[in-house]
């Protein structure tokens, strides 16, 4: 038992002791130029003869972005047949029940 309570205080100690060493300055480090506020980094004037493809090139991407959901059609209704609920519906059967008053008594 007291060998692993001596081995419970190193691990603890080792765990505790250090801590962060200094940061160090990595020297291909480029400094970082100082940009005045309100300054717009990295826009570049567009030339009016370039709007259209930019304005086509935005809205590809934004119906890219955002797909229409699929939606399939409806099955059409033949003549004489019962109308067919979309996908994902439950309709009730539109048949009386024959034995409705007869007491249930088999599977």
């Amino acid at each position: 038992m007291r060998y692993v309570l001596i081995l419970l205080m190193l691990m603890m100690l080792t765990a505790c002791g250090g801590g962060e060493s200094p940061a160090t300055e990595d020297a291909n480090a480029q400094p970082t130029p100082f940009v005045p506020e309100g300054t717009q980094v990295g826009v570049n004037p567009v030339s009016d003869e370039n709007v259209p493809i930019i304005e086509t090139l935005i809205a590809e991407e934004i119906a890219a972005q955002n797909p229409q959901p699929y939606i399939p059609p409806l099955p059409t209704v033949g003549e004489g047949g019962l109308p067919v609920p979309p996908i994902g519906t439950l309709v009730a059967s539109q048949t009386e029940n024959v034995q409705a008053g007869v007491p249930f008594d088999y599977i």
